[in-house]
């Protein structure tokens, strides 16, 4: 069991590495063969709650996790932007007010992915309790339905007037719905037995490749999954889907990777290093016009400083038992 949880955490350095990919301009080629890394963490934290039992009650579940997500971000983001205020870089109230409230568009364009991980923590146990009730393939038909019925509800709201009841009803509604079918897949196949999971694994591909012809027939080459990711639907949801299942099923062949110090330090570590990745992107592009230079300096820059976040940390923690401390790591 050691091992498994080692390899969630191994399913966690993919995702944070290719996310960071996400963000340096790589060439299009790469940037759309990574676009799985979102759905790919979602699908890991369904792994992580497989087989549990949880009390959804307020101060044992929903505070402690809210805290997790949301003490991490405001914190950083409050260096960030006093970072801004004081080398006088372009910085607006909507901009920082944007930022706060994890929104996709209007602020620094990063931490809406925070966003995500709270609204599929929400149905958390709901999810949970329907892994539980609902047994065979009715679980894997509730899925499906789900995901059309999140895809309907984007086409609906894409072809409804803008209006802020709208943009609100949009930030919310096809996150949660599109991310709760990863969410749930990861739920069901940790567990499953070695038949399902491989007819799992035979569907997924299967709808992928009518999903990639459809694409073709209808809007040809290349294929641009960005289009379907804010917000998620269609082609963006079952590719993520696929790679994800993938991933899992090859866990046996690949699970030596696992055991690496560094891959479990940063698979242990994801809220952290994405959000010190964030400042080293803006100075990427004012050091290297390269992509893959922009990469290792965002990449490392990031593991670095948050290395040192948590060896002082560490240290602080054996004289002082403040509690802000233990959202300085993880």
């Amino acid at each position: 069991m050691a091992e498994r949880y080692n390899y969630i955490d191994f399913l966690r350095f993919v995702g944070i590495t290719l996310i960071v990919l996400a963000h340096i301009q790589a060439p299009f080629t790469i940037t759309q063969i990574r676009i799985f890394d979102v759905p790919l963490m979602v699908f890991v934290s369904g792994l992580s709650y497989s087989g549990r039992t949880i009390n959804a009650s307020w101060s044992s579940f929903y505070w402690p996790r809210i805290k997790r997500i949301i003490i991490p971000v405001y914190i950083f983001l409050t260096f960030y932007f006093l970072l801004f205020y004081f080398l006088k870089l372009p910085l607006t109230w909507g901009m920082v007010a944007n930022s706060f409230l994890l929104a996709t568009d209007g602020g620094i364009g990063f931490v809406w992915i925070m966003r995500v991980f709270l609204l599929v923590m929400v149905v958390t146990p709901f999810l949970i309790e329907v892994n539980s009730k609902f047994k065979g393939w009715f679980y894997y038909l509730l899925l499906a339905c789900i995901f059309l019925i999140n895809c309907a509800i984007v086409k609906l709201l894409s072809s409804t007037e803008n209006s802020t009841i709208l943009n609100i009803i949009t930030e919310i509604v096809p996150y949660l719905l599109g991310y709760s079918v990863l969410f749930m897949l990861g739920l069901r196949v940790r567990n499953c037995s070695t038949k399902e999971e491989r007819l799992v694994l035979l569907v997924v591909l299967l709808m992928t490749i009518i999903a990639a012809i459809i694409y073709y027939v209808t809007k040809g080459l290349p294929f641009n999954l960005s289009l379907y990711k804010y917000p998620p639907t269609s082609y963006f949801l079952l590719y993520g889907l696929f790679v994800s299942v993938v991933l899992w099923s090859l866990r046996n062949k690949i699970l030596k990777l696992s055991n690496f110090a560094f891959i479990l330090f940063v698979g242990r570590n994801t809220i952290w290093i994405y959000l010190w990745h964030i400042l080293f992107v803006t100075l990427s592009f004012k050091v290297s016009s390269s992509w893959v230079i922009r990469y290792c300096i965002v990449y490392f820059g990031a593991i670095v400083v948050f290395y040192l976040q948590y060896k002082i940390v560490n240290v602080v923690k054996t004289k002082h038992k403040w509690v802000l401390l233990k959202y300085l790591v993880g």
